[in-house]
């Protein structure tokens, strides 16, 4: 397997009393590399030496425990000189240090003069100490205990797989899944494998799970934590509540906010809990067929019977209440919405409009728990086409795509809809479109290699969800097209990369998440 080595080495240490050599001719300086270890980032505390990075073995010891890459260390000062023992596979003990506060400031590292074994072998580390801290290079680690390191513009470790030149497997499950039983049940429907995908010159490690959605006994669910926006849920406790066949995290969202909205369309269930358009959406229909698109969103409140009288709202349960703008807010907005523009507001309750009124800056409007209220800006109800509709009129809701986008989107026989970006695959190649707005310019999605999760639709109409510990969009892009998708689409990764499948969790994530994506049994 070919894989691109770090070429700035990483270190680790280890807390201990020791005689260090003077080594004063060098600097360590403190290091913000960004580190993602089996698809999570790690915060260690880290030094720059000589322009390779150096972190502390105890934060890697206790980051690594319950992997295949586990290691524990002894300080044996009974040997003469004195050796640091490191024995693979062994369970570390946690003394309470770990993962402390990044070290501030410039330090004169010490040459550490003693030597280091791993199961009794003696091996060759460079190894330097700092506030009583001993470091050691993570790539002869990575060759001594057999793990992968890389860097594509972040520092990504992967305890599963090997280093450089080792052999591997052509779909090794991590872990061990239960055997699926034959016939035609919903765990049969699910299938979970690893595989090695070669794209631009190197091979990747891919977590697969393939669903066959038309299955009657699965179903599918896109969760949000009590279908409430701005609430977040860790996602072994999601899975751990739900107990899925499998998950994956879902749209990408406003991490770094006080307000963590979604970012692009989230329905579950046939209800649009939030819409927002410039990015692509994958959409799972009520005849099970799997869609891929860009669909603007019209959400048009229109009455039951005649004459006909209707309101059009752009939105759903956006915060934005600029001009021009008309919002639906349900009760996944919360139980009411702060004003911050003038304009007119309409009541429904129980499908009936039960009143509207004026809203001035500062004032708040109550959402019904049994209904909705829809928010148009004082510039819309300002033009001679706009019309309202009479209280007490029956009203239902209809979803149609804005005509300047895709209205390809089956929007109305929609039930599930995530939203990400960029589109990797569509009508069988690689998509080259310009990376939408907010997108465009980011590295992190131009140049960048970070986790990655992907969701796709194979040729004969099964779901494919795809996680990457580390690679580029470009790349990904590659991948999904090898693994046979006829569409996909990038969804959130980084921190937020998570997949679940039948118990284990494959790929775990480094902060809550908003939305995440069941495969459940009937």
């Amino acid at each position: 397997m070919k894989k691109r080595i770090i070429s700035l080495a990483l270190a680790l240490v280890l807390s201990a009393a020791v005689m260090p050599v003077s080594f004063s001719a060098v600097t360590a300086t403190p290091n913000a590399a960004t580190v993602y270890v089996d698809g999570e980032s790690v915060a260690f505390d880290a030094y720059t030496i000589n322009q390779e990075n150096y972190f502390k073995l105890r934060d890697v010891m206790y980051t690594f425990m319950g992997t295949r890459s586990q290691f524990n260390a002894i300080f044996d000062t009974s040997a003469t000189p004195t050796v640091i023992k490191l024995t693979s596979g062994a369970t570390y003990t946690p003394d309470g240090s770990e993962m402390q506060a990044k070290g501030t400031g410039s330090k004169s590292p010490n040459l550490n003069p003693y030597t280091i074994t791993l199961d009794g072998q003696t091996i060759n580390i460079t190894a330097y100490e700092i506030d009583g801290n001993n470091y050691f290079k993570m790539r002869d680690l990575a060759i001594a205990l057999d793990f992968y390191v890389g860097y594509d513009g972040a520092i990504t470790i992967d305890t599963s797989s090997p280093y450089e030149g080792a052999p591997q497997p052509t779909a090794e499950p991590m872990p061990t899944p239960t055997p699926a039983p034959s016939g035609t049940s919903a765990r049969d429907a699910v299938k979970y494998e690893r595989k090695n995908v070669t794209a631009s010159g190197r091979s990747f490690s891919v977590h697969t799970i393939t669903v066959d959605i038309k299955n009657p006994n699965i179903g599918i669910e896109v969760m949000m934590p009590n279908r409430k926006l701005n609430n977040t849920v860790s996602f072994s406790s999601a899975t751990n509540a739900r107990k899925p066949i499998a998950a994956i995290n879902g749209n990408f969202f406003n991490a770094y906010d006080a307000i963590k909205d979604p970012i692009g369309h989230l329905m579950s269930g046939g209800e649009f809990l939030y819409t927002s358009a410039g990015i692509a959406s994958m959409g799972i229909t009520k005849d099970r067929d799997i869609i891929f698109g860009q669909p603007g969103v019209f959400t048009r409140v229109k009455t039951v019977d005649s004459p006909q009288q209707q309101v059009t709202a752009y939105e759903i349960n956006v915060r934005a209440q600029a001009g021009n703008q008309a919002v639906l807010y349900t009760h996944a907005r919360g139980d009411s919405i702060a004003i911050t523009h003038s304009g007119l507001v309409i009541e429904v309750v129980n499908s009936v409009v039960t009143r509207q009124y004026n809203v001035t800056p500062g004032a708040t409007a109550t959402i019904p728990s049994d209904g909705y209220i829809v928010y148009f800006n004082e510039t819309v109800t300002k033009n001679d086409w706009f019309r309202t509709i009479d209280i007490g009129r029956r009203v239902e809701i209809e979803y149609t795509p804005f005509p300047a986008d895709d209205t390809s989107f089956d929007l109305a026989n929609s039930v599930h809809i995530l939203s990400g970006a960029p589109r990797l695959v569509t009508n069988g190649s690689i998509d080259t479109a310009p990376l939408p707005g907010g997108f465009a310019g980011d590295n992190r999605f131009s140049v960048n290699s970070a986790p990655r999760t992907a969701v796709g639709r194979l040729s004969d109409g099964k779901l494919i969800m795809a996680s990457i510990p580390s690679s580029t969009i470009a790349q990904l892009k590659e991948i999904m097209l090898t693994l046979g998708c006829t569409d996909a689409i990038n969804i959130d990764g980084g921190a937020s990369t998570a997949m679940y499948y039948d118990g284990s969790v494959l790929a775990s994530p480094g902060r809550e998440l908003t939305s995440i994506l069941m495969i459940v049994e009937n």
